[in-house]
C-alpha cells in the first residue's frame, strides 16, 4: 500500500480510526487517557509532622526541632542529630583526653587487656582442654593455634572474676560456629541468616542463664527486629530506627519485690513498658545491651545511626524515670566483627555521646570467639553491678507514691514524680 502524499496518508488513518470507533465504541463512563494533574491534598505531610510535634511537646531538649528526615544519608542524619539534638559521636581515640569520662576508661581497661593485648583470656584448665581437643582432632589445630599460648593464661583469678570464664565454651561448638560464619560469608547470606546461624546462637551460648553467686536477675537475649520506639521517646530529627537484639535482665524470682514493683508500675508507663518500646518481649525486661547487626561490608554508618537513635530514646526513657546510669551499652556486628559502642550522658550536660568503636572479638577464628565471649560476660557483669542495682532502687522508690496514680488512664510522667510525697 502506498500514498501519493502525506495528506492522503492522514485521510486513510482518520478513516480507519472512525471505522474502529464504530465497531468498538468506548464504554460508558470510561475515563479519557490524558495527563491528569492530581488535586493538591489538603492534608500535607506537614500535618503529620505537626501531630508528631504535639506528642513531643513535653520533651524539653528536642522541642525546637520540627523536621523528621529519613531520606537523607546516614552521615547527614548523624550530622543533623549533632547540630539540632546534641547527640554526638566521638572516636575511642579520645581516650586519655579531658573529655573522655573516667568511668568509661575504667570500664574499657579489662577489655583492652584481654581483647587487644591478649592477656589473661583463659584459665589454665581451659588451655589444657583446648590442647587435648586439638590433639584428638588434628584438623582443628590451625583454628585453635592462637588459643594455647601460655601468655593467655590467667593463673590466679579472684572469685568475682571466675564468672567471666565459666562455663567454658566447648571447642566443638566454637568449631561449628566458625564453619557457619564462614558459610555465611562465602555464600553471601543475608542478615537474617547471619543472625540465625551465627549471632544469636553465640550470644545464647555465652550468656543464657549466666548468674554469679548473689545475682538476683536472669539474662535473656530477645530478638527484636520489629520493636518500635514509642512516640514519647522518638528523636524528631530522625526516622524511627530499630535494632536486632536486646540483651535483657529480669528478676530470677517472680515473687520478688523487684518483680512486684515492675508489675505495679508498668500499667502507668507509656506502652505499659519499663523500656522505650512496647514490644512484647521488652515490656518487663530491662534492656542492658542493644545489638544492631549488618552483613560483612554493609553500611556501618547506617548501623551506627540506628543504634544511636535507639540509645537516645533509651536515655529519654531513663530521664522520665529519674534513672541516670553512667553508660548505656551498645554493640554493632558487621559480619564476623563485633564492636562495642558505649553511650554516655553527663548529669550537668544534655549532650549524648556515643563512643566509636572498640572491637571486642568476632568469628574469624577461635581466639576471636573466646575473646568475644569473655567481653560479653564482662559487660553483663558490669551492667548487673551498676545498671541493674540502680534500676532496682528506682523501682523501689516508685512505690512511695503508688496511691497517687489511681485514676484510669493515668500514666507516669516527670510531673507525677515532682508531685510525689517525700
Amino acid at each position: 500500500m502506498s500514498w501519493s502524499s502525506i495528506d492522503d496518508w492522514r485521510c486513510q488513518v482518520d478513516t480507519a480510526t472512525a471505522k474502529a470507533n464504530t465497531r468498538y465504541p468506548p464504554r460508558k463512563g470510561s475515563r479519557k487517557h490524558e495527563l491528569i494533574t492530581p488535586p493538591i491534598s489538603t492534608t500535607s505531610k506537614k500535618r503529620k509532622i505537626t501531630d508528631n510535634e504535639q506528642v513531643l511537646k513535653s520533651q524539653p531538649e528536642w522541642d525546637d526541632v520540627s523536621t523528621i528526615s529519613g531520606r537523607s544519608s546516614p552521615v547527614k542524619q548523624l550530622a543533623n542529630l549533632a547540630d539540632k539534638c546534641s547527640i554526638k559521636t566521638l572516636p575511642m581515640l579520645n581516650k586519655g583526653k579531658n573529655n573522655f569520662p573516667d568511668f568509661l576508661e575504667k570500664l574499657l581497661g579489662p577489655l583492652e587487656r584481654r581483647v587487644i593485648k591478649a592477656r589473661d583470656l583463659f584459665l589454665e584448665s581451659d588451655v589444657q582442654t583446648l590442647r587435648a581437643y586439638t590433639s584428638r582432632n588434628p584438623g582443628t589445630a590451625r583454628e585453635f593455634a592462637n588459643c594455647i599460648d601460655d601468655d593467655l593464661v590467667y593463673s590466679n583469678p579472684s572469685l568475682d572474676q571466675v564468672h567471666h570464664y565459666e562455663p567454658f565454651l566447648h571447642p566443638d561448638f566454637v568449631y561449628e560456629l566458625l564453619e557457619a560464619a564462614e558459610m555465611c560469608e562465602r555464600e553471601v547470606r543475608d542478615e537474617a541468616t547471619w543472625n540465625l546461624e551465627v549471632h544469636f546462637p553465640l550470644m545464647v551460648k555465652a550468656l543464657k542463664g549466666l548468674r554469679r553467686p548473689g545475682d538476683d536477675c536472669y539474662v535473656k537475649i530477645i530478638p527484636c527486629t520489629t520493636a518500635v520506639i514509642l512516640p514519647q521517646f522518638q528523636v524528631p530529627t530522625a526516622a524511627a530506627h530499630k535494632v536486632d537484639f536486646a540483651i535483657t535482665f529480669q528478676p530470677t524470682d517472680p515473687s520478688s519485690q523487684t518483680q512486684k514493683n515492675i508489675d505495679s508500675w508498668r500499667p502507668y508507663m507509656p506502652g505499659g513498658s519499663i523500656n522505650h518500646t512496647d514490644y512484647g518481649g521488652l515490656k518487663e525486661r530491662l534492656i542492658a545491651i542493644s545489638v544492631e547487626t549488618k552483613r560483612t561490608n554493609d553500611d556501618y554508618e547506617k548501623a551506627k545511626l540506628q543504634l544511636i537513635v535507639w540509645q537516645a530514646a533509651q536515655w529519654k526513657k531513663f530521664k522520665t524515670m529519674h534513672f541516670q546510669p553512667e553508660i548505656t551499652l551498645g554493640i554493632i556486628i558487621q559480619g564476623h566483627d563485633w564492636y562495642f559502642l558505649p553511650s554516655t550522658r553527663a548529669d550537668h550536660d544534655a549532650t549524648q555521646v556515643t563512643w566509636c568503636k572498640q572491637k571486642i572479638g568476632g568469628t574469624n577464628n577461635a581466639f576471636e570467639v573466646y575473646s568475644l565471649v569473655w567481653a560479653l560476660r564482662y559487660l553483663i557483669g558490669w551492667a548487673i553491678d551498676s545498671q541493674w542495682e540502680n534500676f532496682k532502687q528506682v523501682m523501689s522508690d516508685f512505690k512511695l507514691f503508688n496511691n497517687a496514680l489511681c485514676r484510669d488512664g493515668d500514666q507516669f510522667t516527670e510531673d507525677n514524680w515532682s508531685r510525689s510525697p517525700g
